[in-house]
């Protein structure tokens, strides 16, 4: 790399690698900074890595590996992040040390790491994103929600910016997750971000397929496609699949009632939502944005079992009457199709201007501190 400064701003990019959700809500943030004025890089790896390398096929992206524990097949999830929480914390501290030597040779202006604890700098502007000021615990460890609070305000304290995807004031999607706790001083809310536009559920009626949407990390990702696999053989349904493993080159798989799909472009799969008679998905922080940018009220959400956050976005969700809710044990695709117009979906708007406020205000930060830089 030449030593003279870039034309454009460069904007480090890197979401967390659990899932898909991180990596998919950063597609619209890109694509905003792009407009913006600034050059994009992108550093991921895994899954995450994979989809956006396949959505923007012009930016440069590296690999930077992040902390991807494989966990269980029983509902012991929340146990197990719990032991995990030093190596998070040691991780972090490695990925802090990698991070200087990336700036360095990019010549980097911001870095905004959505869910990353460690890609914090004073070399560059550092942004952090989550939806989770708060970490829910399950109930019978509720007492230890104000320490992981501490702990998770300590590293987000850290960053020059806190980015919050969700809404300010009492119509909010996150509930406890954002707006139970006192936010740090860095803490903004930029709205919901989903890659889907509104507009592409102009002209479809919803009497499609059923419409199944796999994520999270494995092997419950996994074991989510084998239940839906095995429903399906029971009724008389045609659905699609979308298996969220975009690192598979193979464009189609058939069973006997479904098409799998690796993945699907935004466009296609906004389509397909629209016109499905059911969406079966995890009640991801995401999956949740998707479907209100959407308006989407046939959906049926499932809770990774033992993933604290999703079970409590879903009895959240199944409380205001927004959404079905089943847990997975008791997983019923023919009773959820019957209802599947009996609930009234999200009723929040995206909140787009909220974001482009706060790329304002980064690009002002930078012309502000630029002679110091």
């Amino acid at each position: 790399m030449s030593d003279h400064r870039p034309q454009k701003p460069r904007v480090l990019v890197c979401p967390l690698n659990w899932g898909l959700g991180h990596a998919s809500r950063c597609i619209p943030l890109i694509r905003r900074l792009q407009l913006a004025g600034f050059e994009v890089i992108v550093a991921a790896d895994g899954r995450a890595l994979k989809l956006l390398q396949t959505e923007f096929t012009d930016i440069t992206c590296i690999r930077l590996p992040g902390f991807s524990p494989r966990f269980s097949a029983g509902a012991k999830l929340t146990g197990e992040m719990l032991m995990w929480i030093p190596a998070l914390i040691w991780h972090s501290l490695l990925e802090h040390r990698k991070l200087a030597s990336l700036v360095d040779a990019y010549k980097i202006a911001v870095v905004i790491s959505d869910n990353r604890f460690g890609l914090f700098t004073h070399k560059a502007v550092s942004v952090f994103i989550t939806h989770q000021i708060m970490i829910k615990a399950p109930r019978i460890l509720s007492f230890i929600e104000p320490i992981l609070y501490r702990i998770n305000r300590f590293f987000i304290q850290k960053y020059d910016y806190c980015w919050i995807p969700d809404l300010p004031g009492n119509e909010n999607l996150s509930g406890d997750l954002s707006h139970k706790y006192p936010l740090p001083l860095n803490a903004h809310f930029i709205g919901l971000l989903s890659r889907f536009s509104k507009n592409n559920k102009a002209g479809f009626t919803m009497n499609g397929p059923i419409l199944a949407v796999l994520s999270g990390p494995e092997p419950q990702r996994t074991i989510f496609e084998e239940l839906i696999l095995k429903q399906l053989d029971t009724l008389n349904q045609e659905a699609i699949i979308i298996r969220g493993i975009p690192e598979h080159h193979i464009h189609a798989e058939f069973s006997t009632r479904a098409i799998l799909l690796a993945h699907m472009k935004p466009e296609a799969f906004s389509q397909a939502i629209a016109g499905s008679r059911l969406v079966v998905c995890r009640s991801g922080y995401s999956s949740l944005m998707d479907m209100a940018v959407l308006g989407k009220k046939e959906v049926l959400m499932i809770p990774t079992p033992g993933q604290t956050e999703q079970e409590y976005l879903a009895a959240r969700l199944k409380a205001k009457g927004w959404f079905n809710v089943q847990n997975q044990r008791d997983f019923n695709m023919g009773g959820a199709i019957l209802s599947a117009n009996k609930y009234k979906g999200i009723p929040l708007k995206a909140g787009e201007s909220l974001l482009d406020e706060q790329i304002f205000l980064l690009n002002r930060h930078l012309e502000d501190s630029a002679p110091n830089r």
